[in-house]
């Protein structure tokens, strides 16, 4: 029973052409870096021989070995990185998927044991993974033999890159046993997995042995310092630990199979504590901007619907509120009763000037308010229409009066509606402490605060055109952050020049403002404060971007609801194929 599952993963697998994209993409990025090493040895070695005072210990006989030695340290830790990021990836929806298949109960209601579902996903899922693990272990040896790495070392980077590898594979499935979409298992995978990374890192002790890098290190380095059984100690210890985690958890996955599926298809809403509730509004007009703002909200699944709204609201104004304080207090370079004596007076020039370089912080404080804005919304968004897909309820959604402009806009209107309160929470307390830093520090805010506001405009609307193109809701998550974040940067990059136009108005309504008031401002803003222009040219640019992004993706996602979704064709009707119609 168990090689029908593993069988059928490996002819599933094999037929995804992203797995084998990956390999290809790992493979000439592997390549990519060793040219890169021997490119940055031959400037360093340039550099030392251009300077005669400096006898350079190397010449150009020691390439192999030092750019060897360069890729294989590097090479272990973006193998223990990609493993940690493709591994959930690739296995928390083994589970996931079948229950939006609807093909789990098909393989309950089989001769199979839950055992066997369980080990055989988890084998043939490890199996893609090795698959792009494998890629760069040529490299790796070729590679590591001029570096002059014995083999028992080679042997140990490959059992200690193996070992966390069962691990996380095994928490993934139970991840993807407790949760009924793959975004959610994959995004608390990730969470849990950058916690305890944290964990490991800040306590040590004997959750040393659960970081791999840790086991290893006695078995890598010079010849002299090498202690291979003192790495094989730690290795095994780390094999005990991995061993742990992977039995407790496909225990609780084969035991909690069919009761979490169960559970699932009774679909029963937990009830909150009256303490906690709140008072919804009447439902308006437009239904679906209804729901979404005040039924679905901002959270992505029902367990965090569960947290008062209230309360999340709190929270995010009292962790705003820190981070402005903290801002302040590293600047400050006075003392505490100079600032009290300015704060007194309300002299805010004195406040500011005891604070210079509060206003970078403020700067920092927005990019990162809007990535992960963004960033939230986003989650939301990419998983809008797929929601109604697994629920049953598109069809229903599409045979309304709505037109495809007004599903598309309540949706993404109701998403953000739902973002207000916390917006709020996140921006009055940024905005009131950032005019203690200065005009420039209350720019800052309110420039990368507007960024903010379409940010999660272009985010949410290039979710919602993921969501309604994408089968599965972590595809739609990663396809909208790469082309949200990765496309966003490129479009910026291009457009780059135009920030020094923008910089250049800036500096035209500086002239423009010390000809009217007798000041010097543009002489100073553009010689002295150069960076600052250039930020704040930077925030304009990306809003204007943003916006003209946006609008682009939702006009996308309602033509393809009107010409795909409302109007099914088959591909292969003769009707809709003029060109071979006409030629036949």
């Amino acid at each position: 029973m168990l090689d029908a599952v593993i069988r059928q993963e490996l002819l599933l697998g094999g037929r995804r052409f992203s797995v084998q994209l990956m390999r290809w993409f790992y493979a000439f990025w592997l390549v990519a870096q060793v040219l890169g090493f021997a490119l940055l040895f031959e400037f360093e070695l340039l550099n030392r021989l251009g300077n005669m005072k400096w006898i350079s210990p190397t010449n150009r006989s020691s390439l192999p070995e030092i750019i060897s030695l360069r890729f294989c340290d590097t090479f272990i830790v973006q193998q223990m990185l990609l493993l940690l990021l493709l591994t959930p990836a690739l296995t928390a929806g083994a589970i996931t998927d079948e229950k939006r298949k609807g093909t789990l109960e098909h393989l309950l209601l089989t001769e199979l044991d839950a055992w066997h579902l369980i080990l055989g996903k988890l084998l043939g899922r490890l199996a893609k993974v090795m698959q792009v693990m494998v890629a760069g272990l040529p490299v790796f040896a070729v590679m590591a033999g001029f570096a002059g790495v014995r083999p028992i070392s080679l042997v140990m980077v490959l059992v200690s890159l193996i070992i966390p590898l069962i691990g996380i594979a095994s928490l993934a499935l139970l991840a993807s046993v407790w949760f009924r979409q793959t975004r959610d298992a994959i995004l608390t995978l990730y969470l849990g997995l950058i916690v305890a990374a944290l964990l490991v890192l800040k306590l040590g002790g004997p959750l040393r042995y659960l970081n791999p890098l840790y086991n290893l290190n006695p078995a890598w380095g010079p010849s002299w310092i090498l202690n291979h059984p003192e790495a094989w100690r730690r290795i095994t210890a780390g094999a005990i630990a991995w061993g742990l985690i992977a039995m407790t958890s496909l225990t609780l996955a084969i035991r909690h199979l069919r009761s979490r599926y169960l559970n699932g298809l009774s679909a029963q809403v937990p009830r909150k504590l009256q303490w906690m509730s709140e008072d919804r509004e009447p439902i308006e007009n437009d239904p679906i901007f209804w729901r979404e703002r005040h039924i679905e909200g901002l959270a992505p699944n029902p367990t965090l619907r569960r947290i008062p709204q209230w309360l999340m609201i709190a929270l995010l104004a009292l962790l705003s509120t820190t981070s402005s304080l903290m801002i302040l207090y590293r600047s400050l370079t006075g003392s505490f009763n100079d600032l009290a004596r300015a704060l007194l007076q309300l002299d805010i020039v004195g406040v500011s000037s005891l604070m210079p370089q509060a206003s970078s912080g403020f700067l920092f404080q927005g990019i990162v308010g809007m990535l992960v804005g963004g960033l939230i919304v986003g989650i939301r968004c990419s998983g809008a229409f797929i929601a109604e897909r697994e629920k049953h309820t598109w069809d229903a959604i599409l045979l309304t009066p709505l037109t495809a402009r007004e599903i598309v806009s309540a949706k993404l209107w109701g998403i953000l509606g739902a973002s207000y309160w916390y917006f709020v929470a996140y921006a009055a307390p940024a905005i009131a402490l950032s005019t203690l830093s200065g005009p420039l520090g209350f720019a800052y805010t309110l420039l990368w605060l507007g960024a903010t506001v379409l940010g999660m405009y272009l985010i949410g609307a290039t979710g919602l055109w993921c969501s309604v193109h994408a089968t599965s809701s972590w595809r739609s998550l990663l396809n909208t952050v790469l082309i949200g974040y990765l496309g966003g940067l490129a479009i910026y990059t291009v457009t780059s020049p135009l920030i020094l136009v923008l910089m250049g108005l800036l500096v035209l309504g500086l002239m423009l403002i010390d000809w009217i008031a007798g000041t010097n401002l543009a002489n100073q803003g553009f010689s002295v404060h150069f960076s600052r222009l250039f930020a704040i040219a930077s925030a304009m640019l990306l809003v204007i971007i943003f916006f003209l992004m946006a609008k682009l993706f939702l006009f996308r996602t309602q033509r393809y609801i009107s010409e795909r979704e409302r109007t099914r064709r088959w591909y292969k009707d003769p009707n809709n194929r003029p060109n071979i119609r006409r030629r036949l």
